[in-house]
């Protein structure tokens, strides 16, 4: 997971120099900033303001499935920097 400035980047292209952090997924980045040191209940770091990205490499061969469930309210879903999907909704499963 990785948070930047909003707008910082149109696309995940490009980056591999963000300050990538591990999540747990299922997950919201909060407990990911938490579980890396960077978010406490008396030193909370704003994400209104922010762009926060998720990122995960599939390997295998063959089909796979992709089931998105609880997405943040807006998101993008990008496959090999494709745009697959945008979600309006945290309510709807993709």
């Amino acid at each position: 997971m990785a948070v930047t400035p909003a707008g910082a980047f149109a696309s995940p292209t490009g980056m591999d120099a963000a300050d990538w952090l591990p999540a747990q997924v299922p997950g919201t980045a909060a407990m990911a900033l938490r579980d890396a040191g960077r978010h406490a209940i008396d030193n909370l770091l704003p994400l209104h303001d922010k762009d926060v990205w998720f990122r995960r490499v599939l390997a295998g061969t063959g089909e796979h499935r992709l089931a998105l469930e609880g997405l943040a309210t807006i998101a993008e879903v990008y496959l090999d920097g494709v745009p697959i999907l945008v979600s309006q909704t945290m309510f709807a499963r993709h």
